[in-house]
């Protein structure tokens, strides 16, 4: 099984992510531009901004994508990190 079948269906930490991408805590602060200490907070945090989880996802080279759940309805993929379309 491939690691995003993994991480789909058992989920996976962001630092157990990061390490099955054989990345450093260093490496993906110099990406990110931020110190290696931001990167540690980031991955302990239980609960984050949806920017911020986006940032560090595409630093991995990953792409976010939020799917909601329902029922009685198929799957709906929220654009949560978008800005609203101006009229």
């Amino acid at each position: 099984m491939g690691m995003a079948a993994e991480a789909a269906n058992e989920g996976m930490s962001l630092r157990e992510l990061r390490r099955s991408l054989n990345l450093t805590q260093q490496t993906l602060a110099g990406r990110l531009q931020k110190g290696q200490d931001t990167i540690c907070r980031i991955e302990q945090r239980d609960d984050l901004l949806l920017s911020t989880l986006q940032e560090y996802v595409r630093s991995l080279g990953g792409e976010l994508e939020l799917v909601c759940r329902f029922k009685d309805r198929e799957p709906v993929r929220v654009n949560a990190t978008q800005r609203p379309r101006q009229p």
